[in-house]
């Protein structure tokens, strides 16, 4: 047994008290007390491991001292063997009804008391190991099921966040997150074609969203104490009120935001893609469309020629047809028959004149929108 070990043995008899001292003074260390007085004084400043306290003390009996005992001090747990010369049942009742550990009747055997006393020793330093092997086991359970319901919100995050494509509706859920851990932060997202900022007292034109832009290239995580800067490509956090305190829970938190803004960054890095794909899919539309005018302007000339052409051939062709038939001496009837054929011609040709303008109109409208749409 340690020599570490404080009793103190309560008994007005001197006898007695000598007997405790010379069998336990080589395993433990030992003090006495005559009265209840002195009991309270040597408690008071020695903070014993075990009581031997005899129920005829004088002044106050053996029982009310230890009921004051409690009283005084709620926190502390005293064990207590009692000892008394009365066999009486009922006294044996009032003694472990306060709590006592063990009951002994005087006269005892020195070495049958000696054995007692170092047993019950031996067993209350199980007991408070074993208790406080429960306390570390409760403790571990606790910040498991803790640990557990933080992986459950960063989980939640991921799930809900993926959908969203609205940086600002990002952000708000980025923002609803911190405050399931119970943080108050900052955020800031750099995206190709904006940069936003957010969270408690934060603007673009805020000291938080310049801090967080300082800090973006410092490292993963920068910062101590209450104010911690958590950084990835496209996504930092200002947290305003890391428990650093608590160290435990602050290491868990900060391993925990880690791996939020590595998702969320994850998240950000899809929408940043998404948009350089729709500002490439704009300039290769722009190219299609001006490649496309400058083809339909083309093929509207060659039209334009091309009827242009067609009708003066004509016209040249019925002129000189015209000239030839005065020439050929042809009677009355086959002029008009030929000149007949003629005109037919003509208005063919009018009519193909006519749809070769109309496509012209529908190729310059469609030249118009291209045009109003590249100006967009």
């Amino acid at each position: 047994m340690a020599t570490t070990k404080n009793i103190i043995v309560a008994d007005s008899s001197a006898k007695f008290r000598t007997m405790v001292v010379g069998i336990l003074q080589e395993d433990l260390q030992v003090f006495e007390a005559e009265t209840s007085e002195q009991c309270f004084d040597l408690v008071e400043n020695n903070k014993p491991d075990l009581i031997i306290l005899d129920t005829q003390l004088t002044e106050m009996d053996g029982f009310e001292t230890y009921k004051t005992l409690q009283a005084s001090y709620p926190d502390l747990n005293f064990p207590v063997i009692f000892t008394s010369n009365d066999y009486a049942a009922d006294e044996r009742l009032i003694g472990y009804n306060l709590g006592c550990l063990d009951f002994l009747s005087k006269p005892i055997d020195a070495q049958d008391l000696r054995w007692k006393i170092l047993l019950r020793l031996r067993l209350l330093d199980q007991r408070r190991e074993l208790e406080l092997k429960a306390k570390a086991a409760e403790q571990a359970a606790f910040s498991a099921m803790r640990a557990n319901s933080e992986l459950s919100i960063i989980i939640k995050f991921m799930e809900f966040a993926s959908g969203i494509e609205e940086p600002a509706s990002f952000i708000d859920c980025l923002l609803s997150t911190l405050n399931d851990f119970d943080l108050v932060g900052c955020i800031q997202l750099r995206l190709p074609d904006m940069v936003l900022n957010a969270g408690h007292g934060c603007d673009n034109q805020s000291v938080e969203a310049k801090m967080l832009a300082a800090a973006k290239d410092k490292g993963k995580v920068v910062g101590d104490r209450a104010r911690v800067f958590f950084n990835n490509t496209y996504v930092s956090i200002l947290i305003k009120n890391m428990p650093y305190l608590e160290t435990a829970l602050c290491g868990r938190l900060r391993d925990n935001l880690v791996v939020l803004v590595n998702a969320a960054n994850t998240i950000v890095n899809t929408m940043a893609l998404k948009q350089q794909f729709n500002l490439n899919s704009t300039a290769d539309m722009s190219a299609i469309l001006k490649q496309g005018k400058k083809e339909l302007d083309t093929v509207i000339k060659l039209m334009h020629h091309h009827s242009e052409a067609t009708t003066n051939t004509f016209r040249q062709m019925q002129w000189n047809l015209e000239e030839k038939l005065l020439a050929l001496g042809l009677s009355e009837v086959q002029e008009k028959s030929i000149m007949s054929e003629l005109e037919q011609s003509s208005i063919l040709i009018e009519q193909s004149q006519a749809q070769a303008d109309k496509i012209e109109e529908t190729f310059n409208a469609v030249i118009k929108r291209f045009t109003e749409h590249l100006g967009q």
